[in-house]
């Protein structure tokens, strides 16, 4: 148990242990579980949390995915910082173009 939380006051949950240590590990004499609705309240509950769950895979899947030939626009462009095409700007204006 930890010495605070959003629950309760501050203040340790269970006495310092015979070292005088706050008590980490302790065994659970009653657990008391509150719900609120019937069967038809959960169920709405967990498919809302499916489609959430869908929409942000979604979400995930669409950043993944790159459209390439703009990012490559954005490397020649110089919008990106990057050396990769530095090179073809050294080159021009040389004898035996390569262009």
């Amino acid at each position: 148990a930890s010495a605070s939380d959003t629950t309760f006051e501050p203040g340790p949950l269970l006495p310092d242990n015979e070292h005088g240590r706050s008590q980490r590990i302790f065994d659970v004499e009653t657990l008391e579980v509150w719900g609120c609705g019937g069967d038809a309240v959960v169920e709405e509950a967990l498919g809302a949390r499916v489609k959430t769950r869908e929409i942000i895979d979604a979400n995930i899947r669409k950043a993944k995915k790159v459209d390439k030939a703009a990012f490559l626009d954005d490397f020649n462009s110089g919008l990106i910082e990057s050396k990769a095409f530095k090179h073809r700007e050294e080159i021009r204006g040389r004898e035996g173009n390569c262009d």
